[in-house]
């Protein structure tokens, strides 16, 4: 987990999300505005995902998918959990 966020603040993922953020406080009532938002953020956890998939070696990173796949079920069946 800490790799991943490691990951996030190598690839400057903050100040993008400030950027986006502030184009959707801007164009708030563009529905295109809001998708685009939603895909980037979706895409930035994936590429993390991915760099920290080819950083661990294999055991961990068995372990690590099995935790993502079995994340992604999770939500999958209930899109609204916490």
């Amino acid at each position: 987990m800490l790799l991943h966020e490691l990951s996030h603040y190598k690839h400057k993922d903050n100040c993008a999300n400030y950027l986006l953020e502030l184009a959707c406080v801007f164009y708030w009532f563009n529905p295109l505005v809001w998708y685009a938002t939603k895909e980037m953020r979706s895409d930035r956890e994936i590429a993390c995902d991915a760099s920290v998939l080819e950083i661990l070696k294999e055991p961990e990173r068995t372990a690590y998918a099995a935790t993502l796949l079995s994340l992604a079920g999770k939500y999958s069946l209930h899109p609204f959990a916490a």
